[in-house]
């Protein structure tokens, strides 16, 4: 029975999210849900200062090439 009520709980969350996508994608009007999902993304990331992202920049921060051990 946990399983199942579990299960219900996490159904109702996806609905709710659903919802809420849309709900944004018509105060946006924008046509979909995936689009209204990018856009704020993308406003998270601007107030981060993580958008745009830098040109070149390797993921994980690391430098790109040599160990600098040469």
């Amino acid at each position: 029975m946990r399983v199942v009520r579990s299960a219900l709980i996490g159904v109702r969350c996806l609905r709710a999210e659903v919802e809420a996508l849309d709900r944004l994608a018509a105060f946006e009007r924008v046509p979909t849900r995936s689009e209204a999902l990018r856009m704020a993304i993308r406003e998270a990331a601007r107030e981060r200062g993580l958008w745009p992202p830098e040109r070149g920049r390797p993921y994980g921060g690391e430098q790109k090439g040599g160990s600098g051990d040469e």
